[in-house]
C-alpha cells in the first residue's frame, strides 16, 4: 500500500478496532460483574467477549499483515494466524451453544457435529497454503460456524423478552454487519495482499466494520442479567409479611401475568390454594423454621412444598422484620434473583414507611403497598 493511502486509511482503522476491542470488554465486564448470580445464560456474555475479542484480533493481525510486513515468510505465517484465531472463536462459541440449556431453541447434537467438522479447517491451516484452493475451501467451513452462529442469535431473540430482547437484536444486527465486513475484507479472493489498496474494497469494509462494531457496543453497554428461559412460568405467587406481627403486608398473583404470556394455564398449584396455605399457619411454620436456623447463624432460603418451593429473603435495617416469601413450581437461579431484586426494590421504596407499620390502619397499609404492582411489573418487563 503507498504511504498516502496507508496514512489515510490506518486512522479509521485503528478507531473501528478500539470499538471492537470495548465491546468485548463490556461484554467481558458484565459477566463477571454479574457471575455471583450463578444464572447459567449469563455465561454468554463471557462467550461473546472472548468470540468478538479473538475475532478483532484476528483482524489486527490482517491489518498489520497487509500494511506492515513484506516478508513473505512472515505474511504466510500471519495470515494463518488470522484464520487460527477465527476457528478458534467460532469453536469456543459452538462449545458454549452446544450446552443443554440452549437446548430448547438449538440443536446441541448439530452443534456439537459443526464443532467435530472444524478438524478440518485446523489442520488446513497448518499443511496448505494460504493462497491454496485447499486453503480457501477450509475457511468455507469456518463461515458455516458465523452463519449457524446467526442463526442460534435469532433463536435466543425469539425466546426473550424486555430489556434481554432489545440488547440482543442490537448484537445480531451488529453481528450480521460485521460478518459483511469479513466477507468484503478478510475472506480470500484473487490477489489478496492488494485487496486493501483498493478504494472500492477499503471504503466498504471499514464503513461496515466501525457500523457493525458501534452497534454491537451499543448492545453489550448495560447488559442485564441474562435469566433462563420461561423463568416467568414458574412463578406463582409472592407474600410479604411483616414477621413481628406474622401479618400480610403484600401480595401478588403471577399465574395470571404468565397466563397472559403463553395463553395458557399450566400452574401446578391454584394461586387460591397457595394463598389459603400461606394464610393457615405456613408463616409460622416458617417462621419457626427460620428463628431455629438463625440461633446456628444460619438462614433458611427454601423450603420445599409439595410440589412446589418457596424460597425466602430477609429484610435488611431498618426493615430487618420483612420476610420475603416466593412461591414457584421449580427450582431456578432466575427466581432467587427475582426475589433478592424485589426485595432490594421493596426495602427501597419502603424502608421509611415500615418503622410506623404500628401507627397506620388496615387500609392506609393497604394503599400504601398497592403502588409495588408497577414496580413488580417493570421488574418483569425487563427479563
Amino acid at each position: 500500500m503507498t504511504v498516502e493511502l496507508r496514512v489515510f486509511y490506518l486512522p479509521f482503522i485503528f478507531v473501528t478496532l478500539i470499538l471492537g476491542y470495548q465491546m468485548s470488554f463490556y461484554f467481558l465486564y458484565y459477566y463477571y460483574r454479574h457471575r455471583e448470580r450463578k444464572i447459567e445464560l449469563n455465561k454468554i456474555l463471557l462467550y461473546y467477549g472472548i468470540f468478538f475479542g479473538l475475532s478483532i484480533t484476528g483482524c489486527l493481525f490482517d491489518i498489520i499483515n497487509d500494511f506492515y510486513i513484506t516478508n513473505i515468510f512472515i505474511k504466510d505465517i500471519f495470515a494463518r494466524m488470522v484464520y487460527l484465531l477465527i476457528l478458534i472463536a467460532s469453536v469456543l462459541i459452538l462449545y458454549h451453544i452446544s450446552s443443554k440449556v440452549y437446548k430448547e431453541i438449538i440443536n446441541p447434537t448439530l452443534t456439537k457435529i459443526l464443532i467435530f467438522k472444524n478438524i478440518f479447517p485446523f489442520i488446513s491451516i497448518f499443511i496448505f497454503n494460504p493462497a491454496t484452493t485447499e486453503f480457501h475451501f477450509a475457511i468455507i467451513f469456518i463461515s458455516i460456524d458465523f452463519l449457524f452462529f446467526l442463526i442460534f442469535q435469532f433463536n435466543l431473540i425469539r425466546f426473550s423478552s424486555g430489556k434481554i430482547k432489545k440488547r440482543l437484536k442490537l448484537i445480531f444486527l451488529g453481528s450480521v454487519i460485521s460478518y459483511l465486513s469479513i466477507i468484503i475484507g478478510f475472506i480470500p479472493v484473487s490477489q489478496l495482499v492488494n485487496q486493501m489498496n483498493n478504494p472500492i474494497i477499503a471504503i466498504p469494509y471499514l464503513t461496515t466494520s466501525s457500523l457493525g462494531f458501534t452497534i454491537l457496543l451499543l448492545g453489550a453497554i448495560k447488559f442485564p442479567v441474562f435469566l433462563e428461559f420461561f423463568w416467568k412460568q414458574n412463578l406463582i405467587s409472592l407474600f410479604i409479611i411483616n414477621r413481628k406481627t406474622l401479618k400480610k403486608l403484600y401480595s401478588y398473583n403471577f399465574t395470571t401475568y404468565t397466563e397472559d404470556i403463553d395463553n395458557s394455564k399450566k400452574s401446578l398449584i391454584n394461586i387460591n390454594e397457595s394463598i389459603k396455605l400461606i394464610s393457615q399457619g405456613m408463616i409460622g411454620i416458617i417462621e419457626i423454621f427460620t428463628a431455629v436456623a438463625e440461633t446456628k447463624d444460619k438462614k433458611i432460603q427454601k423450603i420445599k412444598q409439595g410440589g412446589f418451593s418457596i424460597l425466602l429473603e430477609y429484610g435488611e435495617e431498618p426493615i430487618s422484620n420483612i420476610f420475603f416469601i416466593l412461591l414457584v413450581k421449580g427450582e431456578m437461579e432466575s427466581n432467587k434473583y427475582f426475589l433478592t431484586t424485589i426485595k432490594n426494590q421493596f426495602q427501597w421504596m419502603y424502608k421509611h414507611v415500615i418503622p410506623i407499620l404500628e401507627f397506620l390502619d388496615g387500609s392506609s397499609t393497604e394503599r400504601i403497598f398497592s403502588s409495588f404492582d408497577s414496580i413488580i411489573k417493570n421488574i418483569l418487563r425487563m427479563n
